[in-house]
């Protein structure tokens, strides 16, 4: 999937490699998206992989239940 990307962040258009670029589900595991399925996936770098998990957390934390 990274390489399908080009290794570029989806949010900023960074590109990095390793460590520094996460394949982040777009629907997360814990809201029914599909842990294995490549069009759940986008490239995120770090930093914007770490700002979109919190927006999702404190959506989660403000929703009614």
């Amino acid at each position: 999937m990274l390489n399908r990307c080009n290794w570029a962040c989806v949010d900023c258009g960074r590109v990095a490699y390793g460590r520094e670029m996460h394949a982040d589900h777009v629907v997360p595991i814990r809201e029914g998206g599909e842990r294995y399925d490549v069009a759940n996936g986008e490239a995120r770098c770090v930093a914007c992989h770490g700002r979109k998990t919190r927006q999702e957390q404190n959506a989660t934390a403000q929703s009614p239940s």
